[in-house]
């Protein structure tokens, strides 16, 4: 390793080929000096030449010069030895320390044109005019880089392992959800299970008592008909002796003592052979048990093939410059039957300005109570946008289910909003009814940036550069989100498609 005492004594007392402190130093015609063996070796190894050179002046002489020791200088290198020990270049060298063009030669300096370690015989032949450094100094940078790199890569594995302690809760979270899923549909269908079993007896006890009422009543229409055939045989036979009476007389006699016969009993006639008594309520059940089949059928089939949104992804990192966020963003497209009456739509419908009088007609999706506005499309992802403002406004993130009437449909005032109010001075964020000032630099330009997965809101000052003005960590329950806006004059300054916004000039609707 080069010397490690003052740098300007080693620059004046350096070989200007292993550059390192001259050893054994001599003097050139030119008045170079340079280590005995150094130039010995630069003339051995340089190719048949006629002339010897300088390494650094590049004189040139016909004939060997004469190497004459500098002995003062040798003097005066021994006594800075002395005074600054120079630690050696490796504690223990190896092969690989040397260099493969130069076989004795300590590879001391780093090429930073063509990231290579060379010697100093290098560094004056194929590598003369490279960018070249001790190889000391390069260590000392490249070592800045990996404690760098390190840093990340620890703050990485911090990020994973939290990300596997969110995934543990998660897990447990589901195991819990899923039990209580499993004890509540256990309970359900118990409950259907006994109601069924309470109806079927119901059934069954409405069947018995109409059973019994069915043969009650044939069995009274059994004993009168037994009871008019009992009689009707007593008078077949009273018939048959008269019919074989031989006296006239007595014939006569007695047939008017029988009168004439009673009229028979109507002939009983049903209506329906006996398996169809209960049809009626045999099909009634019918139809209520296939109802409750294709419905529990139905409704299991649903929440089999319902799937479970986890909301566990790699989300992607956060852009780190303005350029990042531009990859990401979008154009707000204002709805014209969404917009407040009293708003102006222009360029498009991606700038909305507030008027003094109604301009558009009434219509069910508009806001009623603040001069908002909603744009077209909602959306889910990574998604930034630009905003660009005057006056007074504010700037905000809702769920299309937020209420268009009443004071609480105001940005920021419900759980379903989250907005952040612009003004000449200051800043303030709102949500679920909460304000709160946030400070940061001021600008015409408000960059919102949106990763829904990771249920992240972040708002940005946008000028030359981008600050971070305020970020929300929430969980956002419903997929489309809205992108809203309200304020004097406001312009989504990005281009292609995007999702919904509101604006509202502050002071009144």
């Amino acid at each position: 390793m080069a010397h490690q005492g003052n740098p300007e004594l080693k620059e004046k007392f350096c070989c200007m080929i292993c550059l390192d402190l001259l050893g054994d130093p001599v003097i050139l015609p030119c008045g170079h000096n340079y280590c005995k063996n150094c130039i010995e070796r630069w003339w051995n190894e340089k190719e048949p030449s006629d002339t010897y050179s300088c390494p650094v002046c590049r004189r040139s002489d016909r004939s060997r010069p004469n190497l004459a020791r500098n002995t003062l200088l040798a003097e005066a290198i021994e006594l800075l030895g002395k005074s600054q020990a120079a630690p050696e270049f490796c504690s223990s060298s190896s092969r690989e320390d040397f260099c493969s063009n130069h076989k004795d030669e300590q590879m001391k300096l780093f090429c930073r044109t063509h990231q290579t370690c060379i010697c100093g015989l290098c560094s004056v032949e194929e590598h003369k005019g490279d960018d070249i450094v001790s190889a000391d100094s390069e260590r000392t940078e490249k070592q800045r880089e990996i404690h760098s790199n390190l840093q990340e890569i620890q703050e990485k594995i911090k990020d994973r392992e939290d990300d596997i302690k969110k995934l543990q809760q998660k897990m447990g979270a589901i195991d819990a959800s899923a039990e209580e899923a499993v004890r509540k549909s256990s309970e359900i269908f118990a409950e259907l299970i006994d109601l069924l079993k309470e109806r079927s007896l119901v059934v069954k006890q409405q069947i018995r008592k109409q059973q019994k009422a069915a043969e009650s009543q044939i069995k009274q229409y059994k004993a009168r008909l037994e009871t008019e055939i009992s009689e009707l045989r007593g008078r077949e036979e009273e018939l048959q002796q008269l019919s074989h009476t031989d006296c006239h007389i007595h014939f006569l006699h007695s047939f008017s003592l029988l009168g004439k016969p009673d009229k028979a009993t109507d002939t009983l006639k049903f209506k329906e052979s006996a398996p169809c008594f209960f049809r009626d309520l045999t099909a009634a059940v019918a139809e209520a048990g296939g109802k409750l089949k294709r419905f529990v059928h139905e409704e299991t089939m649903k929440t089999s093939v319902m799937e479970m949104e986890l909301n566990v992804v790699m989300s992607p990192a956060e852009p780190k410059s303005r350029a990042d966020f531009l990859q990401r963003s979008h154009s707000v497209i204002l709805n014209p039957n969404m917009a407040h009456r009293k708003l102006l739509l222009s360029l498009g419908n991606k700038r909305v300005t507030r008027t003094n009088k109604f301009i558009s007609p009434l219509h069910p999706d508009r806001f009623t109570e603040w001069t908002q506005a909603l744009s077209t499309e909602s959306f889910t992802g990574c998604c930034y946008w630009e905003v660009k403002w005057t006056g007074r406004v504010t700037i905000a993130v809702a769920y299309s289910r937020m209420s268009r009437t009443g004071r609480q449909s105001e940005f920021g005032s419900n759980k379903e909003s989250w907005a952040l109010e612009c003004y000449r001075d200051c800043f303030v964020f709102g949500h679920d009814g909460v304000k709160t000032c946030v400070s940061g630099p001021q600008s015409s330009t408000v960059g919102v940036y949106l990763d829904h997965t990771a249920g992240s809101l972040s708002f940005f000052s946008v000028s030359d550069s981008m600050e971070l003005l305020h970020r929300v960590q929430t969980t956002f329950t419903q997929p489309p989100v809205w992108v809203l806006h309200r304020g004097s004059s406001v312009t989504s300054s990005l281009q292609p498609g995007f999702s919904q916004f509101f604006l509202r000039a502050l002071g009144g609707a």
